[in-house]
């Protein structure tokens, strides 16, 4: 078969539809010159298969005539070429280059033609999403070592994969790259680096990549600003988030709701709500009305400060903005007000959120449950347990952990133990704060010893004991007098890597004080001070009214003398 120029003639791929059969206009010779383009195969920058590296281009030689028109096709119902003559090698195509490490500098730049093409469009995205990076990275190198100059684009994609897979040193590596490869970093390419070291709190590698950014000469936009002030505002360094944020209108850029809200967020973890209401004024002043989210965490704020009255005061003024309080809103109030020891106020906002058509969350019912343990109202707190059963809200490892341990502290060890097994029947595992509340439950009913035996349990459950396991068993046993099983247990406290600490040696030191035993608080107290650990004013008087009693005038005034100078002050009773 022939082409219309007498040369060979290729079926073009993909094959395309038939058309009805009609007779053709004669091609122009500009529509000659794209048509030959189009038989050396599609350019890179419009085709990058998703799951291998593009062919390698065979030799062609192409040749375009566009001094006369060409006559028709002698079969007009197919798509025919136009006056050309190209001709494809028939050698058979060299053995691929060998793999080289990535990133490598493309060939150098030149004229874009069928020869040098470019990939600027053509980012090697599927492969990212697959989360495969190594094999994405792969294409672009086999693009590279094809001549096919990688662009913009496919810079920045990679960059993407590599932040997503928090492979920050290859990101570094393939940034430096592009600036050699001639391909400037844009405002994406930045905001990828920014943002990622933002999210992993690496602090002085954005600030150093969003300094590279100016001095290259590229705007920072909004995402850039957005990065940097969320990432210093939720570490609570709000001078720096303060800088950024004037920084941003310098460039004519103005902060959004998001911004504002990190700011006001800022500053309420900060402690600072004078500022935090600051910014919410100049936010409505410049015409960006807070939504639910900005109030949500003035709420938050005010209610850690105690301010209670303050926030019903912005509670109000939400509903006159048209903003519609949510589950959070009442929440965040519900426990204000528990910790202020208001249950009757905290169930009247949770009949108001039922009655405005809101379901609480096991947070709601966990926050209310705590309250009236908090407040000693057990069968409140079981009400409250029964009718979040019947709205088919079950609960987690902190409900159960709030009865367990209330009940342990009215010395229902037994409930508290029914709890444990019905937590651990529905796959719930209990947490150290778990069993620490059934053994101080023990301790607080006088049986030390069937607390310390719960410890294997603990061991069996995978679930290590810590300080304050000890202290709780060491404080039991001081109290009924055992001080030889007191002592036992600081030294499997270091068998077992747990460092005691000031209030350990202080219930040991005072137990041995008490009952006269000044020889072993003294060899406990030298003890404490070979370790490292600072005695305070208790361990001070412990071990003077230890000595007084026992008639030691001298040791006591050398103690005296020494918690002086520590600059501790004597009890009345001294």
């Amino acid at each position: 078969m022939v082409g219309p120029a007498g040369g060979p003639r290729r079926p073009s791929w993909p094959p395309p539809r038939r058309q009805p059969r009609r007779r053709a206009a004669p091609p122009s010779a500009s529509r000659s010159s794209s048509a030959c383009r189009a038989a050396a195969g599609p350019p890179a920058s419009t085709s990058c298969p998703p799951s291998s590296p593009p062919p390698r281009p065979r030799s062609r030689r192409c040749s375009t005539s566009s001094s006369a028109p060409t006559p028709s096709p002698a079969n007009p119902g197919r798509h025919s070429r136009p006056s050309a003559s190209c001709s494809t090698a028939a050698s058979p195509s060299p053995p691929p280059p060998p793999t080289r490490s990535w990133p490598r500098s493309p060939a150098p730049d030149g004229p874009t033609s069928p020869r040098t093409p470019t990939a600027s469009s053509c980012p090697p995205t599927p492969r990212f999403r697959a989360g495969d990076v190594e094999a994405a990275m792969a294409v672009v190198d086999s693009m590279v070592s094809q001549g096919i100059k990688p662009g913009i684009l496919t810079y920045n994609a990679v960059l993407k994969g590599l932040c997503r897979n928090g492979r920050w040193d290859k990101a570094r590596e393939v940034f430096r790259a592009m600036g050699e490869c001639g391909v400037a970093p844009d405002v994406r390419s930045s905001n990828m680096l920014i943002g990622g070291f933002c999210r992993v709190k690496e602090a002085d590698e954005a600030m150093k990549f969003y300094k590279e950014m100016r001095r290259r000469g590229v705007t920072p936009d909004i995402v850039s600003f957005s990065c940097l002030i969320g990432l210093f505002a939720r570490r609570g360094k709000m001078d720096h988030a303060a800088a950024y944020l004037r920084e941003m209108r310098e460039f004519g850029l103005m902060p959004d709701g998001v911004i504002y809200t990190m700011v006001i967020g800022g500053y309420c973890r900060a402690g600072s709500m004078l500022e935090a209401l600051r910014v919410r004024d100049e936010m409505v002043g410049r015409g960006c009305l807070p939504d639910v989210v900005t109030y949500n965490t003035l709420l938050n704020g005010l209610c850690k400060e105690r301010r209670l009255s303050d926030a019903e005061e912005l509670l109000t003024e939400m509903r006159e903005r048209g903003v519609p309080p949510d589950l959070c809103t009442f929440t965040t109030l519900i426990h204000g007000y528990c910790r202020e020891g208001n249950i009757e106020k905290a169930l009247q906002l949770f009949e108001t959120m039922l009655h405005e058509r809101l379901t609480p969350d096991i947070v709601t019912y966990n926050t209310l449950i705590d309250g009236m343990c908090r407040q000693g109202d057990l069968g409140k707190a079981n009400e409250l347990w029964d009718d979040m059963h019947s709205r088919e809200i079950f609960p987690n490892h902190i409900t159960y952990s709030i009865l367990i341990d209330s009940h342990c502290e009215k010395g229902q060890v037994d409930d508290a133990f029914g709890f444990l097994d019905e937590m651990i029947n529905k796959g719930i595992v209990p947490n150290i704060m778990t069993y620490n509340s059934i053994i101080k439950g023990y301790c607080r009913s006088g049986n030390v010893l069937k607390g310390q035996q719960f410890l294997q349990k603990m061991r069996d459950a995978k679930v290590l004991p810590d300080l304050i396991t000890y202290n709780t068993l060491i404080h039991g046993y001081v109290k009924e007098e055992k001080m030889h099983e007191a002592f036992n247990l600081l030294n499997m406290m270091e068998n077992e890597k747990v460092q005691p600490d000031t209030v350990t040696y202080n219930m040991i030191i005072n137990g041995f004080s008490v009952h006269g035993n000044m020889q072993e608080a003294d060899w406990v107290y030298k003890k404490m001070g070979a370790k490292g650990i600072e005695p305070d004013r208790y361990t001070y008087m412990s071990m003077i009214n230890g000595h007084v009693a026992a008639g030691n005038s001298k040791e006591s005034f050398q103690l005296h003398d020494e918690m002086l100078q520590k600059g501790f002050a004597p009890d009345d009773k001294f």
